[in-house]
């Protein structure tokens, strides 16, 4: 390019020449930074959206979770007051029978003892001896 004006242009303006091939560099070499800054401006754009993109999933995956989180909150806070009725009514009902069913127990190892006394007593005056003759009881005012 500066070969043709060159040709065309006497030896005498050789220094706007120059001056002419320098600003068409500084046009060319802002020619191509603005391409450069373009491009890199489209690819900057284009991998910003990329990233845009999975924030935007990563928020509603996190979205998700924080509901799920907020449900399982929920459930173990219903769970827990299931475990304190459960609790009290244990304390209320179960406890009692426990103590009642004790004293129960007690109470029929006294009958078990006091039938096997009185089993005892009976069989002490009902003992039969075989081969013995049998002898009536005489009463002292026969006698």
């Amino acid at each position: 390019m500066s070969r043709s004006r060159k040709d065309t242009k006497d030896g005498k303006d050789s220094k706007n020449e120059v001056k002419d091939v320098s600003d068409l560099s500084n046009k060319d070499l802002k020619d191509v930074f603005t391409s450069l800054i373009e491009n890199l401006d489209f690819s900057v754009n284009g991998k910003l959206k990329k990233i845009q993109d999975k924030l935007d999933k990563v928020d509603e995956s996190m979205k998700i979770l924080k509901k799920e989180l907020s449900d399982v909150q929920l459930t173990i806070e219903d769970q827990d007051l299931r475990i304190t009725d459960l609790e009290s009514l244990k304390t209320e009902h179960f406890d009692p029978q426990c103590k009642r069913t004790s004293e129960l127990e007690e109470t029929l190892k006294e009958l078990q003892v006091y039938i096997l006394h009185q089993e005892n007593r009976s069989r002490k005056y009902n003992l039969l001896f075989y081969g013995l003759p049998k002898i009536e009881k005489t009463t002292s005012h026969s006698a």
